[in-house]
């Protein structure tokens, strides 16, 4: 078993739907779920020829999420037992407390401190923040061609993942010999996510060591 990466980076904007609903403002997930890397092996199902069946069938193949990085090195979110004094909420400047098995301070005169759970942001193990993963929000208008013009009265929005981010994941092989194979159709400039317009779902993909 065999774990490789890839880095992600987004040339437009990506739109990662959180919800499958199709009415109504739609917000963006933080990350971008493995099922879109499989989906870009998948419509090179031919070139795979005989090892389609164990790469998307046999479970020897897992595509895992791309998690926000900087440089080669993956972030990860921020667990929600870290906090702040409410008025000093800087992760990195000031002073941070662990809830778990800590009791808080109080201040000179006896009264106790004010604190705020920190409930953003992502590290990685360089010990670099991210304070988050940045979006879009851009309003449509619904196209009647019969018309031809926009539908009166039928305008939604959505958010996409902001574009010049990048992103880390891991395939996992369970056997070697499938690893030539995947990099031949994955590697290189893709598109993936909900819409994939010119405007939106143009990355490029590429191998990385770690």
């Amino acid at each position: 078993m065999e774990s490789i990466y890839y880095k992600c980076k987004l040339l437009t904007d990506v739109v990662i739907n959180a919800s499958l609903a199709t009415e109504g403002n739609m917000s963006s997930l933080n990350y971008i779920p493995g099922s879109n890397f499989l989906g870009i092996v998948a419509t090179k199902y031919e070139n795979l020829k005989e090892e389609a069946y164990d790469i998307f069938h046999s479970g020897k193949v897992s595509f895992g999420d791309a998690l926000i990085a900087k440089g080669e090195a993956v972030s990860y979110q921020l667990p929600f037992s870290l906090y702040t004094e409410k008025l000093r909420k800087d992760i990195i400047d000031d002073r941070v407390w662990v809830r778990h098995g800590t009791k808080f301070p109080v201040k000179e005169d006896g009264k106790k401190l004010q604190f705020k759970q920190v409930r953003s942001g992502y590290f990685n193990p360089n010990k670099f923040y991210i304070k988050n993963v940045e979006k879009e929000f851009t309003l449509k208008s619904a196209y009647n061609p019969n018309e031809r013009r926009s539908f009166e009265g039928k305008m939604f929005g959505f958010e996409s993942i902001k574009k010049g981010q990048e992103f880390i994941f891991s395939i996992i092989f369970q056997d070697e010999k499938h690893i030539e194979a995947v990099n031949e159709v994955l590697i290189g400039t893709q598109r993936i996510g909900k819409s994939k317009t010119a405007q939106y779902g143009l990355v490029n993909i590429e191998k990385i060591s770690k």
